[in-house]
């Protein structure tokens, strides 16, 4: 998560100030705003999830949900809370907001990555000839467990 703080701290010096030079300085404060309110959505839902998953594991995708739906709800809610507002400057409002939305993506996945946890445990199978010195088991007429890519019958140079 503080790849992602660093990232966003980032975007948010150097997107104020591009938008203070093609627009204005007022738009600025708009820029900030959907910048904050997305940096707070996003850290508040992983908080929420960090939460929730400590729980049993098949409540992870409800949890995941839930949580989604909530920040889609209070964006929504404050995007309407603040739409006749005269000081707020769409187009900064929503550059800002989706540009802070995907640096934050960006930045939860480069954590991710660098904290390498498997999201799988990893299954340890023999290879498919692995078996072919084994003595038989009993019953087996073949010489060798029948497996389902298998064939049961003698093994090379039996007959």
């Amino acid at each position: 998560m503080r790849t992602a703080w660093r990232a966003t701290f980032g975007y948010a010096l150097v997107g104020a100030a591009a938008t203070g030079v093609v627009v204005g300085a007022l738009p600025i404060l708009s820029f900030l705003a959907g910048v904050t309110v997305v940096a707070l959505l996003f850290a508040v839902g992983l908080w929420a999830l960090n939460l929730l998953l400590r729980g049993a594991s098949h409540q992870g995708v409800a949890a995941g949900f839930a949580v989604f739906f909530l920040q889609l709800y209070v964006g929504f809610w404050l995007l309407a809370l603040v739409r006749g507002a005269g000081w707020i400057h769409v187009t900064a409002l929503t550059i800002g907001a989706l540009g802070a939305t995907l640096v934050w993506q960006a930045g939860l996945v480069t954590g991710f990555c660098a904290a390498r946890r498997p999201v799988f445990s990893e299954v340890a199978t023999p290879p498919l000839d692995a078996d072919a010195d084994r003595p038989a088991p009993s019953g087996d007429p073949g010489g060798r467990a029948a497996g389902p890519d298998v064939e049961i019958g003698p093994r090379k140079g039996q007959r």
